[in-house]
């Protein structure tokens, strides 16, 4: 590479820059904050749809399988709104912990057991992303998977007690939120923190590009 040349961009990053449409199908203010640093380094902007389904009514044994099952189902519930040009990006994510698939907490009772249980054990968080050609219906999803160690001392029963009260405790996956000022700086995180809030930005951009090529699989409407 010639001195002083700037590195190409990535290709889903070439590819969301020149999307006549861009959507972030989510109703996670987390997802949105990645979302808004990828539109800020590769100059694109973008609009937000909430799919509204029934997640709990989609069931795998798999984590894996599940969160993919969810980020294609969200695709096909919004695509009846959207145009027929641009990008589609949806995601799902759960948590994983001695074998067990954990979506968001019931209550604050299921939020607060689950934090006890990660006293023992580090949860993993399974993110999906699927990323659908609007004009081609084509849709590609991968995975990504991150382990997170929390300090003991931060999981105390007076800790436990206000994180299991908080909203956004609540409305996340495995009640994991590793973003509140009680976890802040008191977890080990084994990847990228950004896969933690359920958008992994290089998965993203790896997917958008791989459509922008032609690829992934036919997804429709009905499907």
């Amino acid at each position: 590479m010639p001195p002083g040349k700037p590195p190409a961009p990535h290709p889903g990053a070439a590819a969301l820059t020149a999307a006549p449409c861009v959507v972030l199908g989510t109703a996670s203010a987390a997802r949105r904050r990645v979302f808004d640093r990828l539109a800020a380094e590769a100059v694109f902007s973008y609009t937000v749809e909430a799919a509204d389904i029934d997640e709990r009514a989609i069931r795998k044994n798999d984590a894996v399988a599940l969160v993919v099952a969810l980020a294609r189902a969200k695709a096909r519930a919004l695509l009846p709104r959207l145009p027929r040009a641009g990008l589609l990006v949806t995601a799902d994510q759960v948590v994983t912990w001695g074998g067990e698939i954990r979506e968001k907490p019931r209550d604050a009772g299921e939020a607060a057991s689950f934090l006890r249980d990660y006293r023992a054990g580090p949860p993993t968080t399974v993110s999906a992303v699927a990323v659908t050609d609007l004009a081609t219906r084509r849709t590609a999803a991968g995975t990504d998977t991150v382990q997170i160690e929390f300090d003991p001392a931060a999981l105390s029963e007076e800790n436990v007690a206000t994180l299991a009260a908080d909203p956004v405790v609540l409305g996340c996956a495995g009640g994991v939120a590793v973003e509140r000022p009680l976890l802040a700086n008191r977890t080990t995180i084994g990847g990228d923190l950004e896969s933690v809030f359920g958008l992994p930005p290089g998965l993203t951009l790896d997917l958008v590009a791989a459509v922008a090529a032609g690829g992934g699989e036919a997804i429709g409407e009905g499907d």
